[in-house]
């Protein structure tokens, strides 16, 4: 490990709606992403960061990308954890976002991050999605199968972008590096 940058058991992602990749977000509906993990040190001052790779180019997602994510943190008995994380502690990341009538229907890759800015921690995963349009007899929030993904972890000093790790079929995948 490098840096202190470690989280143990860090494969536990969920994402709703989805049961074999690429996740379907369907269009004026809200989808949901959740992650259990232990910090190996404190941290404090956590921030949402959420892109999507369309064509290519990494866009934000609108109401979600830059935002605190403290309100996001739960701990093990699904309390509100607040703002500070305490090393050796199990918590649970959980966010809805909404998939806007605006986004285009192509195959994209979701970009997560959860910047621990104190510890100088970062912890990010990738998602293939599509995003497709609702059909009009659908309710608006996705339900049914949840994705359960593996993960890998990078020792990689370098975020990886869109173009990157494409290859990714079947299978989220979970970074972490030092910032």
């Amino acid at each position: 490990m490098f840096a202190g940058a470690k989280f143990e058991d860090a494969n536990r992602v969920r994402i709703s709606g989805c049961s074999v990749p690429p996740c379907k977000l369907k269009r004026r509906t809200k989808a949901s992403v959740e992650q259990k993990f232990v910090p190996d040190q404190d941290c404090d001052n956590i921030v949402n960061s959420v892109n999507a790779a369309v064509l290519g180019v990494p866009l934000p997602f609108v109401g979600v990308d830059g935002t605190s994510a403290c309100e996001n943190l739960f701990n093990a008995d699904g309390t509100s954890a607040g703002c500070t994380l305490k090393k050796g502690v199990e918590y649970t990341y959980k966010r809805e976002f909404p998939i806007l009538q605006i986004y285009p229907t192509v195959r994209i890759f979701v970009y997560f991050f959860a910047r621990f800015r104190a510890s100088l921690l970062e912890q990010r995963f990738l998602v293939e999605a599509m995003v497709i349009k609702r059909k009009n007899n659908e309710t608006t929030d996705l339900d049914g199968d949840t994705l359960r993904v593996g993960a890998r972890q990078s020792h990689d000093h370098v975020l990886r972008g869109p173009g990157e790790d494409h290859q990714l079929r079947g299978a989220a995948r979970i970074f972490w590096k030092t910032i």
